[in-house]
């Protein structure tokens, strides 16, 4: 079940941000540098708030085609590298482990002519959105999923311009 998603996107540091454990763990692939680890985490804490949930624990491992590949194949048996493996252990709080892949992700920025870390803070979300109840099995479910990224990516820009303001 998807949770309503709180209309007004605004981005304020949620009181409890301290206690959610997010990382960004490399894992065969490097972190983009050009985005900022402790801003991710508290937009991740604000698209959660959002949705009326709170983050316990959410580890975002960063591999390369090989390692995603292996995985795909191990529990999914799909035989080629994808762009993001969600597994969850609970949903609300949340606690997941996502593992991004790297090299599919610029793939797909290329494909899509979009920036690297557009497409980057686009999968982060998709994991989340997963854990918030989302789902993209079907042409409709996508929809939905693609609106709560877009939404998503929204937020983001919002919170990073008004950091960039003097």
């Amino acid at each position: 079940m998807v949770r309503p998603l709180n209309l007004s996107l605004k981005f304020a540091l949620v009181e409890d941000a301290t206690n959610a454990d997010i990382a960004f763990i490399a894992q065969g692939a490097p972190k983009p540098v050009s985005l900022s680890e402790p801003l991710l985490k508290q937009w991740l804490i604000q698209i959660a708030d959002n949705h009326h949930a709170r983050i316990s624990r959410l580890y975002y491992y960063l591999c390369n085609d090989a390692t995603i590949h292996q995985l795909n194949a191990q529990h999914l048996q799909h035989d080629y590298p994808t762009d993001i493996l969600t597994f969850p252990y609970s949903y609300n709080p949340i606690e997941a482990e996502i593992f991004l892949g790297v090299e599919e992700i610029a793939r797909n920025a290329r494909d899509w002519n979009v920036s690297f870390e557009l497409e980057f803070l686009r999968i982060v979300a998709h994991g989340l959105l997963h854990m918030l109840g989302y789902s993209d099995g079907t042409d409709d479910e996508r929809k939905k999923m693609r609106s709560a990224e877009d939404a998503a990516l929204q937020l983001w820009e919002e919170h990073s311009n008004r950091l960039k303001s003097p």
